[in-house]
Protein backbone atom coordinates (compact mmCIF):
# COMPACT_ATOMS: atom_id res chain seq x y z
CA UNK A 1 0.00 0.00 0.00
CA UNK A 2 2.40 2.38 0.89
CA UNK A 3 4.28 2.27 -2.50
CA UNK A 4 1.16 2.53 -4.46
CA UNK A 5 0.92 5.62 -2.08
CA UNK A 6 4.11 7.01 -3.21
CA UNK A 7 3.86 6.01 -7.03
CA UNK A 8 0.49 7.91 -6.89
CA UNK A 9 1.93 10.73 -5.74
CA UNK A 10 5.07 11.02 -7.48
CA UNK A 11 2.40 10.93 -10.52
CA UNK A 12 0.43 14.00 -8.95
CA UNK A 13 4.12 15.52 -8.11
CA UNK A 14 4.86 15.31 -12.03
CA UNK A 15 1.73 16.59 -12.63
CA UNK A 16 2.06 20.01 -10.31
CA UNK A 17 5.23 20.58 -12.62
CA UNK A 18 3.06 20.23 -16.38
CA UNK A 19 1.11 22.98 -13.88
CA UNK A 20 3.93 25.17 -13.35
CA UNK A 21 5.33 25.17 -17.02
CA UNK A 22 1.60 25.81 -18.27
CA UNK A 23 1.25 28.95 -15.95
CA UNK A 24 4.76 30.18 -16.71
CA UNK A 25 4.14 29.74 -20.79
CA UNK A 26 0.40 31.57 -20.38
CA UNK A 27 2.04 34.22 -18.67
CA UNK A 28 5.11 34.64 -20.92
CA UNK A 29 2.61 34.47 -23.85
CA UNK A 30 0.72 37.53 -22.14
CA UNK A 31 3.50 39.78 -21.52
CA UNK A 32 5.09 39.26 -24.93
CA UNK A 33 1.26 39.84 -25.96
CA UNK A 34 0.97 43.26 -24.21
CA UNK A 35 4.27 44.60 -25.32
CA UNK A 36 4.38 42.78 -28.95
CA UNK A 37 0.53 43.17 -29.64
CA UNK A 38 -0.30 46.00 -27.61
CA UNK A 39 -3.15 43.33 -26.35
CA UNK A 40 -3.47 40.64 -23.51
CA UNK A 41 -4.50 36.94 -23.12
CA UNK A 42 -8.34 36.89 -21.31
CA UNK A 43 -8.13 35.56 -18.02
CA UNK A 44 -4.58 34.72 -17.30
CA UNK A 45 -4.74 35.70 -13.84
CA UNK A 46 -8.10 33.63 -13.02
CA UNK A 47 -6.09 30.93 -15.39
CA UNK A 48 -3.10 30.90 -13.47
CA UNK A 49 -5.11 31.24 -10.08
CA UNK A 50 -6.79 27.77 -10.73
CA UNK A 51 -3.29 26.28 -11.74
CA UNK A 52 -1.18 27.34 -8.44
CA UNK A 53 -4.05 25.59 -6.58
CA UNK A 54 -2.85 22.59 -8.38
CA UNK A 55 0.85 23.38 -8.45
CA UNK A 56 0.89 23.86 -4.23
CA UNK A 57 -2.01 20.49 -3.53
CA UNK A 58 -0.52 17.53 -6.30
CA UNK A 59 3.43 18.17 -4.85
CA UNK A 60 2.70 18.22 -1.37
CA UNK A 61 2.45 14.59 -0.85
CA UNK A 62 5.41 13.97 -2.19
CA UNK A 63 6.96 16.18 -0.67
CA UNK A 64 5.57 15.44 3.23
CA UNK A 65 6.55 11.73 2.18
CA UNK A 66 10.06 12.99 1.43
CA UNK A 67 10.36 15.10 4.06
CA UNK A 68 11.37 18.39 2.22
CA UNK A 69 9.08 20.44 3.75
CA UNK A 70 9.86 23.20 6.49
CA UNK A 71 10.21 21.58 9.76
CA UNK A 72 10.72 24.01 13.06
CA UNK A 73 11.78 21.39 15.83
CA UNK A 74 13.80 23.60 18.15
CA UNK A 75 11.64 22.50 21.29
CA UNK A 76 10.92 18.56 20.04
CA UNK A 77 14.85 17.77 19.26
CA UNK A 78 15.67 18.67 23.25
CA UNK A 79 12.82 16.27 24.21
CA UNK A 80 13.68 12.58 25.04
CA UNK A 81 12.93 10.21 22.53
CA UNK A 82 10.30 8.59 24.00
CA UNK A 83 8.47 12.19 23.59
CA UNK A 84 9.83 13.52 20.38
CA UNK A 85 8.19 10.04 19.51
CA UNK A 86 4.41 11.39 20.92
CA UNK A 87 4.86 14.71 19.38
CA UNK A 88 5.73 13.02 16.22
CA UNK A 89 2.39 11.03 16.51
CA UNK A 90 0.15 13.73 17.68
CA UNK A 91 1.62 15.95 15.07
CA UNK A 92 0.85 13.15 11.62
CA UNK A 93 -2.65 12.49 13.72
CA UNK A 94 -3.85 16.52 13.79
CA UNK A 95 -2.04 16.74 10.05
CA UNK A 96 -4.58 13.44 8.68
CA UNK A 97 -7.19 15.18 9.81
CA UNK A 98 -6.18 18.38 9.09
CA UNK A 99 -5.90 17.48 5.10
CA UNK A 100 -8.58 14.30 5.38
CA UNK A 101 -11.33 17.74 6.38
CA UNK A 102 -9.62 19.89 3.28
CA UNK A 103 -10.55 16.63 0.99
CA UNK A 104 -13.86 16.73 2.07
CA UNK A 105 -14.71 20.31 1.79
CA UNK A 106 -12.74 20.55 -1.78
CA UNK A 107 -14.58 17.51 -2.94
CA UNK A 108 -17.81 19.10 -1.66
CA UNK A 109 -17.32 22.47 -2.88
CA UNK A 110 -16.12 20.27 -6.49
CA UNK A 111 -19.07 18.55 -6.68
CA UNK A 112 -21.29 21.91 -5.95
CA UNK A 113 -19.72 24.16 -9.00
CA UNK A 114 -20.04 20.80 -11.35
CA UNK A 115 -23.42 21.08 -10.82
CA UNK A 116 -23.79 24.30 -10.58
CA UNK A 117 -22.00 25.34 -13.51
CA UNK A 118 -19.90 27.88 -11.67
CA UNK A 119 -17.41 29.45 -13.44
CA UNK A 120 -14.70 32.12 -13.79
CA UNK A 121 -13.33 34.97 -15.83
CA UNK A 122 -15.06 36.33 -19.65
CA UNK A 123 -13.98 32.65 -21.01
CA UNK A 124 -16.38 31.42 -18.58
CA UNK A 125 -13.80 28.39 -17.34
CA UNK A 126 -15.05 25.96 -14.96
CA UNK A 127 -13.96 26.19 -11.85
CA UNK A 128 -14.75 22.43 -10.55
CA UNK A 129 -11.79 20.85 -12.05
CA UNK A 130 -9.54 23.03 -10.19
CA UNK A 131 -11.16 21.78 -6.78
CA UNK A 132 -11.25 18.51 -7.70
CA UNK A 133 -7.43 18.92 -8.39
CA UNK A 134 -7.09 20.38 -5.27
CA UNK A 135 -9.03 17.46 -3.17
CA UNK A 136 -7.02 14.96 -4.78
CA UNK A 137 -3.54 16.77 -3.57
CA UNK A 138 -5.20 16.78 -0.22
CA UNK A 139 -6.02 13.28 -0.35
CA UNK A 140 -2.54 12.22 -1.38
CA UNK A 141 -1.00 14.06 1.39
CA UNK A 142 -3.60 12.81 3.85
CA UNK A 143 -2.66 9.19 2.90
CA UNK A 144 0.97 9.71 2.98
CA UNK A 145 -0.12 11.39 6.35
CA UNK A 146 -1.52 8.01 7.64
CA UNK A 147 0.94 5.82 6.27
CA UNK A 148 3.79 7.55 8.08
CA UNK A 149 1.39 6.99 11.45
CA UNK A 150 0.97 3.75 10.73
CA UNK A 151 4.62 3.09 10.22
CA UNK A 152 5.17 5.37 13.77
CA UNK A 153 2.74 2.71 15.84
CA UNK A 154 4.43 -0.60 14.12
CA UNK A 155 8.00 0.91 14.29
CA UNK A 156 8.38 2.58 17.82
CA UNK A 157 11.92 1.98 18.54
CA UNK A 158 12.84 4.30 15.23
CA UNK A 159 10.05 7.27 16.13
CA UNK A 160 13.12 9.49 16.27
CA UNK A 161 14.22 7.92 12.94
CA UNK A 162 13.55 10.80 10.05
CA UNK A 163 15.10 8.81 7.58
CA UNK A 164 12.74 5.75 7.95
CA UNK A 165 9.43 7.52 8.76
CA UNK A 166 10.13 9.85 5.46
CA UNK A 167 10.51 12.88 7.82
Amino acid sequence: MDRLIRVISQKFHFLSGMAVLAMMLIMSLDVVARYALKTSILDTMEISTILLGAVTSLALATVTDQGEHIRFSLLADRLSTWAQGLVKAVTLMISAALFSALTWQATIRGISGLRSGEFIGSLQIPIWPGRFLFALGCLSTALVLLTQLIYVFRRPRSLNSEKEIGE
